[in-house]
């Protein structure tokens, strides 16, 4: 069982995965086959979300944004969906940052809480959860409403001060010594995060 005391927060993207999670499945839907997918609508909103980047729109506006483009799309087709996008990535390697996963396995082994702490959503973190054995997830809620989703989230994307406080609320929740845990990310944004517990770690993918 997990040290009720400790805990390791992950960012996801450019810590655990090399790859941006929503960008890359937005890019995967494209080349599906489906009805209730629009293929030339996604790869307009690709670039829009490009230039947004390099225009250094605030992330938290574009996670927002982002998620309005699953409105009216049922939650178990995104889900089936995301489940081959997790599979096809793991077979075309050079998907995990094996520096990472290895201090995760070890934190794992020593007792720690394994948490993620992501921009992304539930459907592109289950393989993650289900490989790893991650305890917890803290990060962006899609709303939905009778199985669909509404375009809208609950609550604020999970980036920046947003992971701050999530972290923070965990460790209230579950009784952490925040100086004894962990935490892992590779954004300055990542920050908000890392300067709340004892180790916090930066992570460059490309060093």
């Amino acid at each position: 069982m997990p040290d009720q005391r400790r805990a390791a927060f992950f960012d996801v993207d450019g810590t655990l995965i090399f790859t941006k999670s929503l960008v890359s499945f937005v890019q995967f839907l494209q080349q599906q086959q489906i009805a209730e997918i629009h293929p030339p609508k996604l790869a307009l909103f690709i670039q829009h979300i490009r230039t947004q980047l390099l225009a250094n729109a605030p992330r938290d506006n574009l996670n927002r944004e982002y998620f309005s483009i699953y409105k009216g799309l049922p939650v178990s087709l995104i889900e089936e969906l995301a489940q081959r996008w997790f599979y096809s990535m793991e077979a075309e390697g050079k998907f995990y940052i094996v520096d990472t996963i290895t201090h995760l396995r070890e934190l794992k082994t020593q007792g720690y809480r394994i948490v993620l702490v992501t921009g992304s959503f539930h459907p592109l973190l289950k393989g993650l959860r289900e490989t790893f054995g991650v305890d917890d997830l803290l990060c962006t809620l899609p709303e939905t409403v009778q199985g669909v989703y509404t375009g809208e989230l609950i609550g604020n994307p999970c980036i920046g001060e947003q992971k701050r406080k999530a972290v923070i609320q965990y460790a209230l929740t579950h009784q952490l010594d925040l100086a004894a845990c962990y935490a892992f990310g590779d954004d300055i944004t990542d920050n908000y995060m890392l300067d709340i517990v004892g180790h916090g770690i930066w992570v460059d993918a490309a060093a």
